[in-house]
């Protein structure tokens, strides 16, 4: 599966490098043949097309200047003009656009622009614990998430609700130090009623 992919990538490099230009592109086997220019279903020039054990691969190059890839006729892969690259879609909005699943062996690094860490700075104020219980049973999400309804109609930022529930969490560090210091206090003062009620 990772030589297709490669493969496949190679094919789109390589198409990429050679579209609006008279460069053709021939392997030592033969399988690439330009131009062959027969129309398919989704109205694209067919620029490469090969079939191996019962199974056809194909490349499409359009007006638009999508590049589309074929596996017995399903678009698997879809490169638009402006870069953006779909793979189970054929319209990609993003740099990489997938419809279905991602899977990771190793680590997936998201950048973020900023971090949440300043809720350590001294100079930092958290809202008032009963004012941020009051807001999340009115909105009935936590602060700095996005509302089901959001995130149902636009997706999730993985960057940013990392930050948002990093952020939570650090802020209820602060108020369970401040739960702590009333609990401290407390016993203190239970000790020093205590010791009064002895003598």
């Amino acid at each position: 599966m990772q030589k297709i992919i490669i493969s496949i990538l190679g094919i789109i490099i390589t198409v990429s490098l050679c579209a609006g230009t008279d460069i053709i592109s021939v392997n030592q086997e033969k399988q690439f043949e330009y131009p062959i220019r027969k129309k398919d279903s989704v109205k694209s020039d067919t620029i490469y097309n090969t079939s191996r054990m019962g199974n056809e691969l194909k490349m499409t190059l359009n007006k638009a200047g999508e590049i589309g890839v074929l596996i017995n006729e399903n678009q698997v892969i879809t490169v638009k003009n402006d870069g953006f690259t779909g793979f189970g879609t054929n319209n990609p909005q993003y740099r990489i656009d997938v419809c279905g699943s991602i899977r990771a062996s190793e680590e997936l690094i998201v950048e973020a622009n900023e971090w949440c860490d300043f809720v350590f700075d001294e100079s930092y104020t958290p809202e008032p614990y009963r004012e941020r219980m009051k807001a999340i049973k009115s909105q009935k999400h936590l602060p700095y998430i996005k509302s089901e309804e959001e995130i149902l109609n636009s997706g999730i930022s993985v960057s940013e609700t990392i930050s948002g529930l990093l952020r939570n969490i650090e802020e209820m560090y602060l108020y369970i130090e401040k739960l702590e210091e009333r609990v401290s206090l407390l016993e203190e003062e239970n000790k020093k009623l205590s010791s009064v009620s002895n003598d």
